[in-house]
């Protein structure tokens, strides 16, 4: 597999065009090639995959889910994250950030920090105090995630079932504001005149 290219982009897309569906496809069955941590217990074929994300599209032009999307210089989706609103009225305060997955040629660079400001921002601005996440114990993604400051506030014991192995979950949350502070030194750089 060739290396994927410096990030070119983040950007938050009102509709996902027919390469960037294949793309965000592509993204994701490299990472279920090393794991199953993204919902998923092995790599999705195209009818599959193509499904999932023509409804994911359905949603984000229906403003129910917001997406991220992470491109490289050669226009390949090397990054995405998802946020769910939550639509109860007395829930509407709260996030909850899914699928957020970064090309395994592309971690241990600035990518994640990047993102996760531009995440606090988005949540900012659409009036989302909380940010709540959820992740398998014990694995790189929770270790993540609790490096970037998110607090565990709960732990479901039979989480996630592959290949009959239980998994326990963590549960864990933020605040957008908490988030923007701990990364604002990646805000985008603006042109002074």
């Amino acid at each position: 597999m060739s290396k994927i290219k410096k990030l070119q982009t983040l950007n938050w897309p009102d509709m996902l065009s027919e390469e960037v569906k294949i793309e965000i496809l592509n993204l994701m069955n490299s990472v279920l090639e090393d794991d199953t941590i993204i919902g998923f217990p092995e790599v999705l074929d195209d009818e599959t995959g193509l499904k999932i994300i023509d409804e994911l599209d359905e949603d984000i032009r229906l403003k129910k889910k917001h997406v991220l999307l992470a491109t490289s210089e050669n226009k390949r989706v090397i990054g995405m994250v998802i946020l769910n609103e939550k639509q109860l009225p007395n829930c509407k305060h709260i996030v909850e950030l899914t699928r957020g997955i970064i090309h395994p040629s592309s971690r241990g660079t600035e990518l994640l920090n990047h993102s996760l400001y531009r995440i606090a921002e988005r949540c900012i601005k659409l009036g989302k105090d909380i940010i709540i996440l959820d992740v398998r114990e014990n694995t790189r993604s929770e270790k993540v995630w609790l490096h970037c400051g998110f607090r565990q506030y709960g732990r479901l014991p039979d989480y996630a079932r592959v290949d009959e192995e239980v998994f326990s979950g963590i549960y864990m949350y933020q605040t957008a504001v908490d988030l923007k502070e701990k990364f604002a030194t990646f805000a985008p750089k603006t042109v002074k005149e």
